[in-house]
């Protein structure tokens, strides 16, 4: 894993929220959790591929919180809701910053918790971390519509609903050249877990202390830990993660395997972060 990457994704769950396991699944997604992962078919870059515009956002509504008012005093909204930085040298600094792990996790953070509040207000229920993951990538709008349209019309080809988020993101409206339905591509996105890579390491990289889980419950209590120091006692949102989470993070840090990851963001790149 990259250095620093497990304690920005720790910060961040900390201080926005979000839930561990859900920031790690995404950033999986997005780019294998490669700081200086850059899309191909649009601006997408870093850990969690946020687009110029989204980035530019984020950091003008949260980056006072979080040790970047200075950047977020240079961006400014006009009035198509476009955000901009006048100074082209400043411009490109603060969108470097998507390359920043921990600035990059907080951000994501932040926007999750707002995704959240706005898919729980408008579909009048709780969302799951998968329905987070849809609006990560369309939006929070674009989620919902997703949701909606793939209970009403599921047979629908999805590029149809939204053509502009397939051709920016094929893996995801596109299955070897056959468009995929909107049933299809809200179970891509909102079931589809993380894929690890599972390779045998050298040795053990986590000493893990499971417990059964409780009746029903899809994750156990386990003590994991990094670098000599125990996830369980970084605060609450460390005390429980889903399986998937723990192969992730030790397949990941097993010694070579970043080193094997492309460089570079997978071939859907999200459009709204």
């Amino acid at each position: 894993m990259h250095p620093g990457i497990a304690g920005a994704l720790q910060e961040a769950s900390l201080r926005t929220g979000a839930e561990f396991d859900h920031l790690m699944s995404t950033a999986m997604r997005e780019s294998s959790l490669n700081p200086a992962a850059k899309a191909r078919s649009s601006s997408a870059t870093g850990m969690f591929q946020f687009i110029e515009q989204t980035w530019l956002g984020m950091v003008k509504q949260y980056g006072a919180e979080h040790g970047l008012g200075k950047q977020a005093a240079q961006i400014f909204q006009d009035s198509r809701g476009r955000y901009n930085v006048p100074d082209a040298t400043q411009r490109r600094e603060i969108l470097a910053l998507r390359q920043d792990p921990r600035l990059s996790a907080l951000m994501a953070g932040e926007l999750s918790e707002d995704n959240r509040k706005v898919l729980e207000s408008r579909l009048d229920r709780e969302v799951s971390n998968g329905e987070l993951y849809a609006a990560h990538v369309l939006g929070a709008g674009g989620a919902v519509r997703l949701i909606r349209a793939a209970g009403e019309t599921p047979s629908t080809p999805a590029a149809n609903v939204f053509p502009a988020a397939a051709r920016a993101n094929r893996a995801i409206f596109y299955e070897d050249g056959r468009p995929r339905t909107l049933a299809e591509v809200s179970g891509f996105l909102t079931r589809k877990g993380a894929t690890p890579d599972l390779r045998p390491s050298s040795g053990p990289v986590y000493a893990m202390n499971e417990t059964p889980a409780a009746p029903g419950s899809s994750v156990s209590p386990v003590n994991v830990k990094y670098a000599g120091k125990s996830y369980a006692s970084m605060g609450h949102n460390f005390q429980v993660l889903a399986p998937e989470t723990i192969a992730i993070m030790a397949s990941l840090d097993a010694p070579g395997n970043w080193g094997s990851s492309k460089p570079g963001a997978r071939n859907g790149v999200s459009l709204m972060g």
